[in-house]
């Protein structure tokens, strides 16, 4: 629904709505504390950012929501992420319902969309949009990406935020209901990284807190490779989680590494080894990488970032996620492993680094998997 709104409207608009907000309802927040994360969050940005004395502004704007949520009093702080959650579930819960149907084969009313500059061929997507859901399209074969996504931009993205929410609430289905509708949401993406991260952090889970661990441990296992041999097996293997799943874990030995690696190109990746050997690693060169790569493929994730803003950009964000433990929380086992998990996710993508959804998920995941120091056991 922003999709066509110039991002300088929308940045005024969070300006403006941020102002509102701290004018009318002042008594909610606390500024006394967490200066020091909003002071890493800035360099970060900083660090992160190239372009005119605009671009820098922008971008310290446009995390306003974020630090508006650093500086609300600790017992508003669940109260806005528990209305946040209810409202992405509800979004959720229709966008599955439709995307049901649609796979179904129903007709639903819908029309063509697009998100990014539709001039460059390297920079926009192609979407059927049916209000409450988003479909890719092909913009060479006209094809339909049938992976589910909501009404967000790619499923992995998604995929990602869910695993992030399930770790927070300790993968608990009988307490909290929706998350069902999340997971089922999670398998439809068919993402690669969130079932491989939603598997690897439910065993990072259960070993800490669960008193039937190794059982939880085994399970996992076992259902795994029962999953995946029916996928192999189901109608001769032709199917959506043997074709988008497990034929992407099959290792390609010319680029050394599974087929689902999509991150960068085996270009860009002989570029990096030698780049990280040269002057330009600490500062970054974007001015190399558009030189060299623009319009030459994706390529996205920590590669990316440290070619385009150096080791003292990444450092600098580094220190941004870490801040939280200098005084905020305590460095427990849960919150060091949600630690992981966000840079893990950060790495594969850098794109959604400074996206609000996540950051706020991932300080109320600090905040409040540090409260739950006595969690109960499952």
């Amino acid at each position: 629904m922003f999709w066509h709104i110039d991002n300088t409207i929308i940045t005024i608009a969070i300006f403006v709505m941020t102002l509102f907000v701290h004018l009318f309802y002042a008594k909610y927040f606390l500024y006394k504390h967490w200066w020091h994360i909003v002071f890493f969050a800035i360099v970060a940005i900083l660090l992160g950012t190239h372009g005119n004395i605009n671009n820098y502004i922008f971008s310290v704007i446009n995390i306003f929501p974020f630090l508006s949520f650093m500086f609300l009093k600790d017992e508003f702080k669940k109260c806005v992420f528990d209305s946040w959650r209810n409202v992405f579930s509800a979004i959720i819960a229709v966008s599955l319902v439709l995307y049901l149907l649609v796979t179904g084969g129903v007709n639903l009313p819908s029309f063509p969309d697009f998100y990014g500059d539709i001039t460059d061929a390297d920079s926009y997507y192609l979407a059927r949009n049916y209000i409450g859901l988003i479909q890719l399209v092909n913009a060479y074969s006209g094809d339909i990406l049938d992976r589910f996504q909501s009404i967000f931009l790619e499923p992995g993205y998604l995929a990602c935020l869910i695993v992030m929410i399930l770790f927070i609430d300790g993968y608990s289905f009988k307490e909290r209901k929706s998350n069902i509708i999340l997971f089922i949401a999670l398998i439809l993406t068919f993402s690669l990284a969130g079932y491989f991260l939603c598997a690897v952090f439910y065993v990072v889970y259960m070993v800490k807190n669960s008193r039937h661990r190794y059982a939880s441990v085994f399970g996992l296992f076992f259902v795994t490779i029962s999953f995946l041999l029916l996928a192999s097996i189901y109608n001769g293997g032709d199917n959506q989680i043997n074709n988008r799943v497990i034929s992407r874990l099959q290792y390609d030995n010319d680029r050394g590494t599974i087929e689902g690696y999509n991150r960068t190109t085996q270009e860009f990746d002989e570029y990096f080894s030698n780049f990280m050997l040269s002057s330009d690693v600490l500062m970054g060169d974007a001015k190399g990488f558009e030189r060299n790569f623009a319009g030459e493929g994706a390529n996205v994730g920590i590669k990316y970032y440290i070619v385009v803003y150096g080791m003292a950009g990444l450092l600098s964000y580094l220190l941004f996620l870490y801040s939280p433990f200098f005084r905020m929380t305590r460095k427990s086992y849960l919150a060091l492993s949600f630690f992981v998990l966000w840079f893990i996710i950060f790495a594969r993508g850098n794109y959604v680094m400074w996206m609000t959804a996540f950051l706020i998920t991932y300080i109320y995941g600090l905040i409040s998997l540090n409260e739950n120091k006595k969690m109960k056991l499952i």
